[in-house]
């Protein structure tokens, strides 16, 4: 119920930001392991919490326009994903100019 921005609504919605390695070097599979490994020490609370509330993981990728990176999970991940009742979005920015 906080205020946006431009103080006329309120959001009807919870975040937190986590940002595991602040270095963009790191692949995106390695940010979300230790994000999981966080979050499976609450595995019980987010599961119920899941039962009331949709919640997920959303993530904003940048890559450059040459990058053309793609995005891949293993069963490993998935499966913790599902364990915790977790869906996943990612947002994927392109950034920088097209080279000729």
């Amino acid at each position: 119920n906080d205020l946006m921005k431009s103080g006329n609504k309120k959001y009807n919605f919870s975040r937190l930001t986590y940002e595991p390695i602040k270095n963009t070097a790191y692949d995106l599979d390695e940010k979300i392991n230790l994000l999981l490994n966080e979050l499976e020490k609450y595995k019980e609370s987010i599961v119920k919490l899941s039962k009331i509330a949709d919640i997920s993981i959303s993530v904003c990728k940048y890559q450059y326009v040459s990058g053309n990176a793609g995005i891949h999970f293993d069963l490993d991940t998935i499966r913790r994903l599902n364990e915790l009742n977790l869906c996943i979005d990612i947002d994927t920015y392109i950034i920088g100019k097209r080279i000729k």
